[in-house]
């Protein structure tokens, strides 16, 4: 036989097992071997990495959150208690007067701006990323319950914890006022609370500590430190903030009922 190619078997699609570009076969004779790149494209590639890691994050967080969740203190429930409960709305009145007691109009201005900057992104944050709640684990009590948001409240979602949010804004701007780095652990123990409790994935409440912590230094940065605040600063932000909070929870009460 002259031609080779009479021996070959008919052109088809090579799988793609190489890493690298391979020449292809010429489906006709005469025809120019092209290259052919077998690896995922760069985008794709780059998104199932970043998959992977979420992944890993995801089991991880669950991992943490499980072991927490299985501690009992039994009476001494009612220690971790105060940080559960204080910072959320229902609380957040009574810690700020405290804020005002201790740090004077600065530290309750720098805290209360703070909060509000938090607040609108934390919630934010749960209206776009939906995510659930945790289960009680099965066998484990606890001395006293507290009530968990349900999945049609604007803040149900759990991602990111808006308690531990609120606990960081107030101990970072406290810190910040001048009142003594120790302050900057509040949101750690609310953190803690809120998973203890049943309320929240750790890596939630994490994110929420992020969260508080970076609104009461962004507000600290551009206030030196708190110092150059006054109350029409704070009245000027209540309009909008309020705005914001009523949009997100239409948005939330949106996504709810579509989800139903």
């Amino acid at each position: 036989l002259r031609s080779c190619h009479m021996l070959q078997p008919p052109a088809t699609a090579w799988p793609k097992l190489a890493a690298e570009p391979i020449l292809q076969r010429p489906r006709l004779l005469g025809t120019k071997p092209q290259l052919v790149s077998l690896c995922f494209p760069k985008p794709q590639l780059t998104r199932c990495q970043a998959w992977s890691a979420m992944e890993i994050l995801r089991q991880a967080d669950e991992g943490i959150t499980a072991r927490l969740q299985r501690l009992s203190f039994g009476v001494l429930d009612y220690v971790v208690l105060p940080a559960a409960v204080l910072f959320g709305w229902s609380g957040i009145g009574p810690v700020l007067v405290a804020v005002f007691l201790l740090a004077g109009l600065q530290g309750l201005f720098l805290a209360v701006l703070a909060l509000a900057v938090g607040q609108v992104a934390c919630r934010g944050l749960k209206v776009l990323l939906q995510r659930r709640r945790p289960s009680p684990p099965a066998g484990v009590s606890r001395a006293i319950t507290i009530k968990v948001p349900g999945p049609d409240d604007p803040d149900g979602a759990s991602f990111p914890s808006g308690d531990t949010m609120a606990a960081s804004a107030v101990g970072a701007a406290l810190a910040l006022a001048g009142h003594g780095a120790p302050w900057w652990l509040l949101g750690a123990y609310a953190g803690f609370a809120r998973v203890y409790f049943w309320c929240h994935f750790a890596f939630d409440t994490f994110m929420g500590y992020i969260v508080g912590s970076a609104a009461a230094l962004l507000v600290s940065s551009i206030s030196n430190g708190g110092l150059s605040l006054k109350w029409h600063h704070v009245a000027l932000a209540v309009p909008p903030f309020l705005v914001v909070m009523k949009v997100l929870k239409k948005l939330q009460a949106a996504r709810h009922a579509k989800g139903n």
